[in-house]
């Protein structure tokens, strides 16, 4: 039986493997220089690598999970079916707070925007998100942060 388990594990998973294809970030990147990452920076949207693109980052003070969208701009109509982003996390002077690397299994088809969510990095509820509005009043401990989210790998199904 043991030898039994991770072989149907691995017959099971066999046509996604196959069906899927990886494009790490950074290989076919264009560059736009420090002006075109300003801007992007001001729209609170983080573009990939032209395959994945990231914005309307949210997460309250009381939230247990936080919530982006992911529109999936792949030339080649693939749909997206998990994606491993990282996620930097800063205070209003630009420290570090936190970073992580999140695998987010999802289904984007082509041309489409749909929610991601992934569990809070704030287990204690003392941050929030800066352009999150505070749906109840803000206590003086809690402390607001900014956060700016890189794909930096997606697996396409076609």
């Amino acid at each position: 039986m043991r030898r039994l388990l991770p072989l149907l594990l691995a017959v099971l998973m066999l046509p996604e493997t196959q069906a899927q294809h990886t494009r790490r970030a950074g290989r076919h990147r264009a560059h736009g220089g420090v002006a075109a990452h300003a801007a992007v920076a001001a729209a609170d949207t983080v573009a990939g690598d032209g395959t994945a693109r990231v914005s309307g980052f949210d997460k309250a003070l009381s939230a247990r999970r936080e919530s982006f969208f992911v529109t999936n701009d792949a030339p080649d109509s693939a749909d997206i079916v998990w994606m491993l982003v990282t996620l930097d996390y800063t205070d209003e002077a630009g420290r570090q707070l936190h970073r992580r690397r999140e695998r987010v299994r999802c289904h984007i088809p082509a041309g489409c925007t749909r929610r991601v969510d992934i569990p809070a990095w704030d287990t204690q509820h003392v941050y929030y998100y800066r352009l999150t509005p505070p749906r109840r009043r803000v206590q003086g401990s809690a402390a607001p942060f900014d956060v700016r989210v890189r794909v930096d790998s997606i697996a396409l199904l076609r």
